[in-house]
Formats: C-alpha cells, sequence, structure tokens
C-alpha cells in the first residue's frame, strides 16, 4: 500500500478526512483454505504458532518488485503474511526480530530473504520466511498454524489439512486464491456503507511490520511495533 510510515499516516488520514474507502488486496483472507485455516483455530482459548514459508524465486533480477528502492519483495509481497498471521490469529504484532542474507549483492539480493519471527499481544508467536532463491518448481507458500490439539496447514491455495481428534484434507486441480470473494466484498461495502473486510489500517499494519522487520534485519536488534 505504501513505502513509508509517513506515506501510511497520509493514506489514512485522506480515508478519514473524505470519507471514502480505500482496501488493499489481502485476497489470502477470501481463499477457500486460508479460511479453513483460520477455522481451526478460531476457538483456541492459548497461544499458537503459526509458520509462514514463502518462495518467490521469479522476484529476482530485473524484475521491478526485486528493487529494494522500490519496496523490494519485503513491502511488495511478504506484507500479506504479516496481515496473514494478524488476521489467523485476530491479534496484534507487537515486536519482531529479523535476519537477512549478506546485502549490497545484485544476485541475489540479501534484503528480499528475510527470516523474521514476530511476537502478538495475546502471547502467540508468528516466523515469517520470504525467499527469493530455490527453483520455480520447489513450491511457492506453506503456512501452517498451531494450537492446543490443533495442527493445520494449507499449500499454494491447491491443498489444505486440518488435524484435530481426526484428519481432514483435501485438495483441489484449480487454486481460489479470493480474488473475486474480496472484490465482491470491496463492491458491497461501497454499495451498504460498511466498512470493507480489509481497511486501510490493515495495510498500515503489514508496511509498519515489513518496515520494522527490514530494519531489525539492517540493525540486528528487535523492533517494537507501535498500534
Amino acid at each position: 500500500m505504501a513505502l513509508t510510515a509517513e506515506e501510511c499516516r497520509d493514506l489514512c488520514a485522506a480515508v478519514e478526512e473524505t470519507g471514502k474507502q480505500l482496501t488493499v488486496g489481502f485476497n489470502r483472507r477470501f481463499a477457500p483454505f486460508y479460511r479453513e485455516l483460520k477455522e481451526s483455530v478460531a476457538r483456541r482459548n492459548s497461544p499458537a504458532v503459526v509458520q509462514c514459508r514463502i518462495n518467490s524465486p521469479g522476484i529476482s533480477g530485473s524484475y521491478w518488485m526485486a528493487d529494494p528502492a522500490a519496496g523490494g519483495a519485503i513491502l511488495g509481497e511478504a506484507c500479506h503474511f504479516i496481515d496473514l498471521m494478524y488476521w489467523l490469529l485476530d491479534s496484534e504484532p507487537v515486536s519482531v526480530s529479523a535476519y537477512s542474507l549478506p546485502t549490497g549483492k545484485a544476485d541475489p539480493i540479501g534484503e528480499n530473504n528475510v527470516v523474521a519471527s514476530f511476537r502478538f499481544a495475546d502471547g502467540s508467536i508468528g516466523n515469517l520466511t520470504y525467499c527469493t532463491l530455490g527453483s520455480k518448481t520447489s513450491g511457492g507458500e506453506r503456512v501452517e498454524v498451531f494450537a492446543q490439539g490443533v495442527g493445520a496447514f494449507t499449500e499454494d491455495f491447491k491443498r489444505v489439512s486440518v488435524h484435530k481428534g481426526m484428519r481432514s484434507a483435501r485438495t483441489r486441480m484449480w487454486p481460489d486464491k479470493g480474488y473475486a470473494a474480496q472484490m465482491s466484498d470491496f463492491a458491497g461495502s461501497i454499495r451498504e456503507g460498511r466498512l470493507p473486510a480489509v481497511t486501510v489500517y490493515d495495510g498500515a499494519r503489514a508496511t509498519l511490520g515489513c518496515l520494522a522487520m527490514m530494519a531489525s534485519a539492517r540493525d540486528g536488534a528487535p523492533v517494537m511495533l507501535v498500534p
């Protein structure tokens, strides 16, 4: 949504001052298999653990989104998973510690290859591994959630598995990434005069989380996140 904290503030102010709506394309909230993941831990009564592993080897070389000066892969794509962890847990991220590959190289771009650990307000923890290495056939994304008596994961929008007392697993040939459902929700929010499911504040949270993650990797120290 933005590249700086100041841009986030400007966009939030514009929404407040104009009364108009802004949404951000966090489509995973609307994807059926991710919704099953959220449902699997919805009634937990203790902290959970989330693991997000993303491999995007296509975001490299001269591709514009690989350029850290334009936000790079972290602000450009890893933001989706900060929002996803918040949404799965229904809890605000409060701190992050991160490491990246060595920076200053054209290949691989160190800033785009990060491992980060987040702590959330309810005591949950989440790990985000984002890389642009590997082959294009090594799998795109896998997200796992663990809570008391529950373990669940989904891969590439095509496979979901939930383990409680029994195991439930499903696959699909063609992924449903939630794009159509999100656009339907946004159009509905305008017609009905309500907030969209993903607001400008969700975009700001994810952007600020990315900036904090990048600062932690750069400076070698944890960074606190202020709601």
